[in-house]
């Protein structure tokens, strides 16, 4: 149900957020004007402004803190993306220096690796589908270079650096794999939340003569924090929805693999 909600739009996903906490402020708000009369709460009014600053402050460290954590966590993810972009163009370039025999069967096998990778994260609904086929394509590119038996001392001495970045493209794929999973765990979710709950329930506890004022007041405050929670959630997934981390820096070397393959066959039939 989560991963449901999470691909959803993000103007969606802020707009369920800022609803339900507008009808959060108002059943609490019913609550304790039930519960405690307008006179006792007029009573209290500065001790109770007092003690709610306090609370403001603390939870809006702790909202804040999961906040950068989750941020931070995005921008890792879209980090992973790119330097794993960065080291298959490594082992593309390094290939070509070797040989073309072995470039063009290194291409064949990337172009492969890349189409599963460019959609892996970011179609959860065929994952295991699609992590079983990366897994066979990074074999495929593995057997491709480890088999090639270089024929003078230059193509021995670039397969040698060829096997180094083969190592530094699976460390790369483990790496984005990790940081495909979301940092915020259920117990601080539910943490989170609560503390938010808490203090919107503070908040009702003001001795305003105007109830409209009043909800007016709380309100804005739920709907700030709904909306602080809304990127939280967003952030934490950072390959769900359509704020998510672009897939892009593998889709253009598959596009550039493409081009040059095409460009490969043209010159050969030339030539022959």
């Amino acid at each position: 149900m989560l991963k449901a909600f999470s691909n959803l739009p993000y103007d969606v996903q802020a707009l369920i957020w800022v609803g339900a906490s507008l009808l959060l402020s108002y059943l609490l708000m019913r609550l304790t004007h039930r519960v405690i009369g307008f006179e006792d709460r007029r009573k209290h009014h500065e001790e109770v402004g007092f003690i709610f600053a306090v609370v403001g402050i603390f939870t809006g460290l702790v909202i804040a803190s999961v906040l950068v954590i989750s941020i931070d966590h995005f921008n890792k993810t879209n980090e992973a993306v790119e330097n794993e972009a960065n080291v298959i163009g490594n082992v593309i370039r390094t290939a070509r220096s070797t040989s073309s025999e072995l470039s063009q069967s290194v291409n064949t096998a990337m172009i492969a690796y890349l189409s599963v990778v460019s959609r892996l994260e970011w179609d959860d609904a065929d994952r295991a589908k699609n992590l079983a086929a990366e897994r066979a394509a990074i074999n495929d590119l593995s057997l491709v270079i480890s088999k090639y038996e270089p024929k003078t001392i230059r193509e021995t001495n670039y397969h040698a650096v060829l096997l180094a970045q083969l190592t530094d493209l699976y460390r790369a794929r483990r790496e984005r794999g990790f940081l495909a999973h979301g940092v915020i765990s259920p117990q601080i979710w539910t943490a989170t939340l609560v503390v938010g709950v808490l203090t919107l329930w503070f908040s009702s506890l003001f001795g305003h003569e105007s109830r409209k004022l009043q909800f007016v007041m709380t309100s804005i405050l739920a709907m700030a924090m709904a909306i602080i929670f809304s990127l939280i959630l967003v952030f934490d997934r950072p390959f769900q929805g359509d704020v998510a981390v672009s897939n892009e820096p593998f889709t253009v070397i598959i596009h550039h693999l493409k081009a040059n393959q095409a460009w490969f066959k043209k010159n050969a039939g030339h030539s022959q």
